[in-house]
């Protein structure tokens, strides 16, 4: 089996560490892969280390002829049986590159929950006959593909290695809320900040720290001076080591407005960390209300923070749900994820 994986993002994000978990997983199982992404990109540098077989392509824009010729006369050089895609304009980029030359069948990944536009390529682009299969991280992404195509879609939830997780030393004097995630509106940094200043105010020893980068960077720290929180919250930006960062925190606050999944939910059950997230998305796949976590309406910083401290002064309820959470993730590991992947795989290859 071969297959070509197509990776479009520049950054590196939960998607990305996914591929990488899917590829390696499926080259111990023998299947060659080769990814496809642009140049420079974090997710080059991270497959490299990982000894995955990668070409990195000049994949310009959606208006640059030049992108399909190139990926066109990739698909040609090699016999690949499947072409995945991971990323929305890698699905672009497969679509269009079809109208120019044959393409294997295509499997498309999805993990947001953002609105499926009501345009006319974005209605071909999800109907499409050269996509076979859509594979969505959660029922809220597998709800809105089947709005726009009657395409198959199979769930397959994000994975986490369980193998490389220590126990938690959230052992410091001071307690610590922490945030994991882009800097941008969807993940609801600000929510975060807001909540931060709610509970400083019933916890004043609590310290809060948020790590991601983004856009929303500049507003944010603006929001940290005008609610006087600047010796309370950190913005320590991107850590390659996030895993140790977060076992650190005594609570994992998750504000997103919208989300796919939510793998990092995920690390924290596997870090024996508890979750305060938001009703949104995917999330509800993952927690399951006062049982393995606790939620709040999106946009409702005073139910985060108010479930924040009652984590915290509620011991029962803490170990309850950490027990609980840890528990959960059990069923989320890597193996799992890449079998019902490469089992959809033969699948689809059967067919064509």
């Amino acid at each position: 089996m071969r297959i070509l994986h197509i990776n479009t993002e520049k950054g590196w994000r939960g998607g990305e560490r996914q591929v990488l978990f899917l590829m390696s997983g499926l080259q111990q199982k023998g299947v060659k892969n080769l990814l496809v992404c642009k140049k420079d990109s974090a997710i080059a540098a991270a497959a490299k280390a990982a000894s995955l077989q990668t070409k990195q392509l000049a994949l310009n824009g959606l208006f640059d002829l030049g992108s399909y010729w190139r990926l066109l006369r990739l698909v040609k050089s090699m016999p690949f049986d499947l072409i995945h895609a991971h990323t929305p304009k890698a699905q672009t980029f497969v679509v269009i590159a079809s109208l120019f030359g044959k393409v294997p069948a295509v499997i498309c990944t999805k993990r947001t929950v953002f609105r499926i536009k009501n345009s006319f390529f974005t209605r071909y682009k999800y109907k499409t006959a050269i996509i076979r299969h859509y594979i969505a991280i959660s029922s809220a992404v597998a709800r809105q593909i089947q709005s726009v195509t009657s395409t198959p879609v199979t769930v397959i939830p994000s994975a986490i290695d369980l193998q490389q997780y220590l126990p938690a030393s959230n052992s410091t004097a001071n307690i610590t809320i922490g945030y994991a995630g882009a800097l941008s509106h969807e993940k609801g940094p600000d929510l975060f900040i807001k909540a931060a200043a709610i509970i400083s105010k019933k916890i004043p020893d609590a310290r809060f720290i948020m790590y991601g980068e983004g856009r929303e960077y500049e507003p944010l720290m603006a929001l940290r001076q005008s609610l006087q929180l600047e010796n309370k919250l950190e913005l320590a930006g991107f850590q390659t080591n996030i895993l140790e960062k977060l076992a650190k925190l005594n609570v994992l606050l998750y504000p997103s407005r919208e989300e796919g999944l939510g793998s990092t939910i995920l690390d924290a059950f596997a870090l024996k960390i508890p979750v305060v997230a938001t009703y949104v998305g995917g999330i509800p796949d993952l927690i399951s209300h006062h049982k393995n976590g606790l939620l709040a309406a999106s946009d409702d910083a005073e139910g985060l923070a108010a479930h924040t401290i009652s984590l915290l002064e509620n011991s029962q309820l803490h170990e309850c749900i950490v027990a609980q959470a840890y528990n959960t993730v059990q069923g989320y590991d890597i193996a799992t994820m890449v079998e019902k992947t490469h089992a959809l795989y033969e699948q689809i290859i059967n067919k064509t």
